[in-house]
């Protein structure tokens, strides 16, 4: 009896040693899968100049999974869509405006009030949720926007964690000034004439959905193509 006991601890030690290793192989051959991906989405980037401005991690994710540097201010953060339409509106003004911090503090992390200078006398709200403190944050802010190739831009506006934003025409009408595109959900953009929209499929509401892994290998961001996007 004591022989069958040790023996059936043995064999679970032995099989959890076994699932622990097929673990790592599984992770390292997606790794490698994830990088060949990868390297043949860089073989194609050519636009190595080109600054993105989007109104959340889009930009960041796309400069990293490219291994490009970060040539917009637009990193780590996120801007609600209407106030990411107001600075699209206004953006020579809002960009050169003042970067205050907001000292509410009930978000738990910095969070920025990016003033317009005086001929567009109004404000929007950064939240900066990768960042430790606020002063982190605008030194990036400040660095990273002296790099904006404003001859070689793109424009990512992603509202598919906003079932509640309702896409409009006099959006579309802003927009049209740049080289754009839209990310939504199905059903997200039924009330404007807007062209350039790539839908996801299968995502819900949560925040950051398109940035997470759908099979180990591809981002759900990923399903577009945002090389050839940069590139024209």
């Amino acid at each position: 009896m004591a022989f069958r006991i040790e023996l059936s601890k043995t064999y679970g030690k032995n099989l959890q040693a076994m699932k622990k290793k097929l673990s790592e192989v599984k992770r390292k051959f997606l790794s490698f899968c994830e990088w060949l991906y990868i390297l043949q989405k860089k073989q194609k980037f050519k636009n190595k100049n080109v600054s993105i401005i989007s109104n959340d991690c889009a930009a960041g994710v796309i400069y990293h999974r490219l291994n490009c540097r970060f040539n917009s201010p637009f990193i780590n953060l996120y801007i609600e869509p209407s106030d990411f339409i107001k600075l699209l509106n206004n953006f020579n003004e809002f960009i050169n405006g003042e970067l205050l911090e907001d000292k509410t503090g009930k978000h738990g992390f910095p969070v920025g009030i990016l003033k317009a200078v005086s001929r567009c006398p109004c404000s929007i709200h950064i939240y900066f949720m990768h960042y430790k403190t606020f002063e982190e944050a605008k030194e990036c802010w400040n660095r990273r926007k002296q790099r904006i190739n404003y001859e070689n831009s793109r424009i990512i506006f992603d509202i598919t964690s906003h079932s509640d934003f309702i896409l409009e025409n006099k959006h579309i009408d802003i927009l049209k000034k740049y080289n754009y595109i839209i990310f939504a959900k199905k059903g997200q953009c039924l009330c404007c004439n807007a062209k350039n929209i790539f839908t996801f499929k299968n995502i819900d509401n949560k925040p950051g959905r398109i940035f997470n892994y759908k099979n180990g290998i591809k981002k759900y961001i990923d399903d577009f193509d945002y090389v050839r996007f940069l590139n024209n």
